[in-house]
C-alpha cells in the first residue's frame, strides 16, 4: 500500500512565469504595459456607456459589464504577478490562495454567461427585430446578469471547497497564481472527486453558454441566408464578427487548459495559455468588440470634447490667423454656443465671419455683413469685431 508524506499547508510558493532572472525585467515591462492598456481601455468603455445618453441601451449595458469583468479578471492575477517578479518572497497564504481561486473561477465563468447574453441580444436584433425593444429590455439584462453572478458564485464555491480539502504533498505551485489544475497536481493522491466534478458540473456550467452561443449563431445564419441579400450578410457579419472573435479567444483557451486530465498538465504550455487569457484577452476585448464600434467611437469623441476647456481649438486658431491676415484690424470677441453668440452679435453689431448655424435654435437673421463662411466647429461661432466703425 502506497503511503504519502503530507503536512498541513499554511502557505504556497508561486514559482511565477519563469526562473530566468535576465528576462524578468522584460516580462515585467510587457505585462505592466498590457495591464495599463486593459485598465484604461475598459475604463473608457465603462465611462462612455454610463454617461452618454445615446448608449443607454441594453447592448451597451452588456458591453459595460464585459469591461467590468475584464478589469476584475486581470486584476485578480496580474498585480500579484508584477509584485512577485522582483520580490524575494513569492509566498501566498492558504486563505489568500483559496480566495483567489474562488474569484478567478467565478469571474472567468461569468464572462461566458455574459457572452451568451450578448449572443442572444444579437439573435433577437437580427431574427426578430420588430420585437427587439419589447424582449431585450434593460430590466431583462440586469436580471440575467444578477442571476448569472449568483450561479457562478455558487459554482465557484463548490470547486473552492473541494480543492481546499485536498492533502497537499508540496506547497510549490507551478504557476503565477492559484488555480485549480496546479493545485490539484500538488495533491498526494489523485483528486478523483475534483476531476469528476470538473468534467460534469464544470462542463455543464462552462460549456452550456458556449452551446447557447452556437445555437444563436446557427439561427442567425439561417435567417441571413434566407434573405439572400449580400447587404444583409455584410451587416450581420459586421454586427456579430467582433463577438465571434471574442468568443473564440475565450472558449478556445478555456477548453485547451481545463478540460484535460491532471496527468497531462504541463508547466510551460499551460502558463503560456494562462497569460493569454488572463492578460492578452482582456486587453484585446475593448479593441475587438467596443472601440471598433462607430457609436462607441462617437461617444468617446463627445466625452473628450466635454472634458476639454472652452478655448479656441487649433483649427479655430488657424482660421483666426488666416482672417487676421486678411483683415488685420479685426479682433476676437468670443467663441460661445450659437444662441449666445447670436445674441451678442445682434446687440453689439459685430461682424460674423465664421459660423455654423445648422444646430442653432434661431438662425433667421440678416447675414448681409458676413464676408465669408469658413467650415467651423460643431454649433459654435467665431465673432470678429472690426475696429472700423463703418462696418
Amino acid at each position: 500500500m502506497e503511503t504519502y508524506n503530507y503536512t498541513s499547508v499554511t502557505e504556497f510558493v508561486l514559482l511565477g512565469l519563469t526562473s530566468q532572472l535576465d528576462i524578468q525585467p522584460v516580462i515585467f515591462g510587457v505585462i505592466f504595459a498590457m495591464y495599463l492598456i486593459t485598465i484604461v481601455g475598459n475604463s473608457m468603455i465603462i465611462t462612455v456607456t454610463w454617461i452618454d445618453p445615446k448608449l443607454k441601451t441594453p447592448m451597451y449595458f452588456l458591453l459595460s459589464q464585459l469591461s467590468i469583468i475584464d478589469i476584475c479578471f486581470t486584476t485578480i492575477t496580474v498585480p500579484q504577478l508584477l509584485i512577485h517578479t522582483f520580490s524575494r518572497s513569492k509566498t501566498i497564504s492558504f486563505t489568500q490562495c483559496m480566495t483567489q481561486v474562488f474569484f478567478f473561477v467565478a469571474v472567468g465563468n461569468m464572462e461566458g454567461y455574459l457572452l451568451a447574453t450578448m449572443a442572444y441580444d444579437r439573435y433577437v436584433a437580427i431574427c426578430n427585430p420588430l420585437r427587439y425593444g419589447a424582449i431585450v429590455t434593460q430590466k431583462f439584462c440586469v436580471s440575467i446578469v444578477l442571476v448569472s453572478w449568483l450561479l457562478m458564485f455558487l459554482n465557484s464555491l463548490l470547486h473552492t471547497i473541494l480543492v481546499s480539502r485536498l492533502n497537499f504533498c508540496s506547497n510549490h505551485i507551478l504557476h503565477f497564481f492559484c488555480d485549480l489544475p496546479p493545485l490539484m497536481q500538488l495533491s498526494c493522491s489523485r483528486p478523483f472527486i475534483n476531476e469528476i466534478i470538473i468534467l460534469t458540473e464544470g462542463v455543464a456550467a462552462t460549456l452550456s453558454p458556449f452551446v447557447f452561443i452556437l445555437a444563436s449563431y446557427v439561427c442567425i445564419a439561417v435567417t441571413v441566408l434566407g434573405l439572400r441579400s449580400t447587404a444583409g450578410l455584410r451587416k450581420a457579419v459586421s454586427t456579430c464578427g467582433s463577438h465571434i472573435v471574442v468568443v473564440t479567444l475565450f472558449y478556445g483557451t478555456i477548453i485547451r487548459l481545463y478540460f484535460q486530465p491532471v496527468s497531462s498538465y504541463t508547466l510551460d504550455r499551460d502558463r503560456q495559455v494562462a497569460v493569454f487569457y488572463t492578460v492578452v484577452t482582456p486587453m484585446l476585448n475593448p479593441i475587438i468588440y467596443s472601440l471598433r464600434n462607430q457609436e462607441v467611437k462617437g461617444a468617446l469623441q463627445r466625452t473628450l470634447r466635454k472634458l476639454q476647456p472652452k478655448s479656441l481649438s487649433s483649427q479655430s486658431l488657424r482660421e483666426l490667423d488666416f482672417k487676421q491676415q486678411a483683415s488685420p484690424s479685426a479682433s476676437v470677441v468670443s467663441v460661445q454656443q450659437c444662441s449666445v453668440c447670436w445674441s451678442s452679435s445682434e446687440k453689439k453689431g459685430d461682424q460674423i465671419l465664421h459660423s455654423n448655424f445648422s444646430k442653432c435654435p434661431n438662425h433667421s437673421f440678416n447675414q448681409a455683413k458676413t464676408s465669408e463662411v469658413i467650415p467651423s466647429l460643431e454649433c459654435s461661432i467665431l465673432i470678429l469685431r472690426s475696429s472700423d466703425p463703418s462696418t
